[in-house]
């Protein structure tokens, strides 16, 4: 297969423009992190933006930050770091799902809109999302948005990429708003809440004005699976609240916070092995919840994987039909991460029936080749929905000659 690596826009404009010519189906990549993500497709040559990095305009007083779309994301946190900044919305890092160490690019991150377990308290990546530049199937450059939100007008292009998976347009250039970093993080982990409670728990954390930034629930199993040895040792589930800021005011919002669960019948004694509550520090903190947000716990497994968007009062209800080999949740129950063996239909009817009742939508995050051509990877949609899915397509992409049936066949 060709492999095409432009680095500059008239060289991309070359490849879009030959693909029209030759009716040729391009596959577009950055680092190719994310390779097993959606239905497989066939493309007549790749196009690779790796070529198309670096950052051309930061300015942290300001809080934007742009940057070419193959710019890894590596590069973006250092220089995040270095100035006390970050983005806001935790960008997962999903390439250990797939088999691959690299950490993915800003094009590819928003071109699938993942936000992290901070999405919770900070919104999701296209709530971050400033502008895009980008090249439509039609070998058409469009731009929309720019350095403030308020420069948005017309149709509101950023968001409809974002998520996009590259079926509409290949992403040259993206402009995200950035964030001061916190000062100190603390998580409390208590173990011994379980199903319904813990689902209680982190409702009554996320209503509090304690501004909790993370809830999660890891039952036994899971446990078990993280790479952390102070958390793998301990052989209960842990229900995970976390709370980030300034060091003058931490303290008092941790011993708040110790104070709700307490309300919930936990015995704030030291965790040894039985029900209790901890507080971790900063470096444990961000290891634990970094294993959350990249779904680390299940990257060494050949389980296949469910993404389930969902009500958190559905959250018992959901593992219980489904009956997964193992499972956790993260924004206080609204996301639910299911493992279930990778055979058949990966239990397809099972999940999506599951959610058809309770109100959401189903991914299919990671399976064999073989299990994404036949089930559908994303949730199927409606007819109205499906026609103006099609109808977009069709006005970016009219020949379909980009990552075509990534997402739904056809588009």
């Amino acid at each position: 297969m060709d492999v095409f690596k432009p680095s500059t826009s008239d060289e991309l404009h070359d490849v879009v423009g030959w693909a029209l010519a030759e009716s040729k189906k391009l596959r577009i990549q950055g680092q190719n992190s994310k390779s097993g993500l959606g239905r497989p497709i066939e493309a007549d040559a790749i196009v690779d933006l790796s070529g198309q990095s670096g950052i051309t305009l930061y300015e942290p007083g300001e809080l934007i930050l742009r940057a070419k779309a193959g710019t890894p994301l590596q590069e973006i946190d250092k220089t995040l770091t270095d100035a006390g900044q970050q983005l806001a919305f935790e960008p997962p890092r999903w390439g250990a799902l797939y088999g691959s160490q690299d950490g993915g690019t800003l094009g590819g991150l928003v071109a699938t809109n993942l936000s992290g377990a901070r999405r919770v308290k900070a919104g999701a990546l296209r709530d971050h999302l400033l502008g895009v530049e980008a090249v439509s199937g039609r070998n058409e450059a469009f731009k929309s948005g720019g350095r403030v939100m308020k420069n948005v007008s017309g149709y509101d292009l950023p968001k409809l990429m974002a998520g996009s998976y590259g079926t509409l347009g290949i992403l040259t250039e993206l402009t995200v708003k950035v964030m001061p970093a916190a000062e100190k993080v603390r998580t409390l982990m208590i173990a011994g809440a379980s199903g319904r409670n813990a689902q209680a728990l982190m409702t009554a954390a996320m209503q509090s004005p304690l501004e909790v930034s993370g809830a999660a629930h890891l039952p036994k199993v899971t446990v078990a699976m993280s790479a952390l040895p102070e958390i793998s040792g301990i052989d209960q589930g842990l229900t995970l609240l976390r709370l980030e800021g300034y060091a003058t005011s931490i303290g008092a919002r941790v011993k708040a916070l110790q104070e709700l669960v307490a309300q919930h019948g936990v015995e704030l004694k030291p965790l040894s092995g039985h029900a209790g509550v901890t507080v971790l520090d900063d470096t444990t903190s961000l290891r634990l919840w970094r294993e959350v947000s990249d779904v680390s716990f299940f990257a060494k497994s050949d389980f296949a994987i469910w993404r389930v968007s969902t009500a958190p009062t559905h959250l018992s209800s959901i593992v219980a039909t489904v009956g997964a080999d193992a499972w956790y949740c993260d924004w206080a129950g609204g996301l639910i991460w299911l493992a279930v063996a990778p055979e058949g239909a990966a239990d397809a009817d099972l999940v999506r029936q599951a959610v058809n009742r309770a109100g959401g939508h189903a991914t299919l995050i990671r399976a064999p080749e073989a299990i994404r051509q036949k089930v559908s990877v994303f949730h199927p949609q409606n007819a109205v929905a499906a026609t103006l899915t099609q109808n977009i397509k069709n006005a970016f992409d009219p020949q379909k000659i980009l990552n075509c049936g990534r997402m739904y066949a056809d588009v």
